[in-house]
């Protein structure tokens, strides 16, 4: 790379170059993107472009990347086993690598159960209330919580502020709680 930018390089030479680390960064996304962060790093190594004191290589970015995305992970198996689904499902959507993606798939189904399972409580809980005021309706009410939720806000704030929203108000009933009008 060094004779190519010196004054020995010629145009043409300096567009080969540049041709060149276009396809190496191309194979290096690709390996990327199929989950292969040392072989993309492996790519981007000739070219100094996997790693730089001062983080601005773009091994760098996948590594900071890659590593957001299993952390993503880690922390929806934690609220799973917790049985906290919204926050599952917020981390779960935060995941944005297509292999880290399809790693997660049986996680975001576990997650599906839990908040089905959720709404069958909830249902079954209001069926055998006689005189309670109507409940928000539910896709409304998930449709706001997610919105909150994907804004950083904490699960059970966004459930409260997303009710209040609907003008429901939460009601509590042992360890359950729910949006009524």
């Amino acid at each position: 790379m060094q004779l190519v930018n010196s004054d020995a390089g010629s145009p043409e030479d300096q567009r080969q170059l540049l041709a060149w680390q276009k396809h190496l960064q191309r194979r290096a996304l690709d390996r990327y993107r199929q989950g292969d962060l040392s072989g993309a790093l492996a790519l981007l190594a000739p070219m100094n472009e996997d790693h730089r004191p001062d983080g601005s290589a773009l091994g760098d970015n996948l590594k900071e990347e890659w590593a957001r995305n299993r952390l993503q992970l880690e922390r929806s198996r934690k609220l799973v086993g917790a049985k906290r689904w919204w926050e599952a499902l917020d981390a779960l959507n935060r995941i944005d690598h297509p292999w880290w993606k399809q790693r997660s798939l049986e996680l975001r189904q576990q997650v599906s159960k839990g908040l089905l399972s959720l709404k069958a409580k909830e249902d079954d809980h209001h069926s055998h209330e006689s005189g309670l005021p109507t409940t928000v309706p539910m896709e409304q009410l998930d449709s706001a919580v997610r919105r909150h939720i994907a804004q950083g806000m904490d699960d059970f704030k966004a459930f409260k502020l997303a009710c209040r929203e609907l003008g429901g108000k939460v009601v509590e009933s042992g360890p359950e709680s729910a949006c009524q009008r």
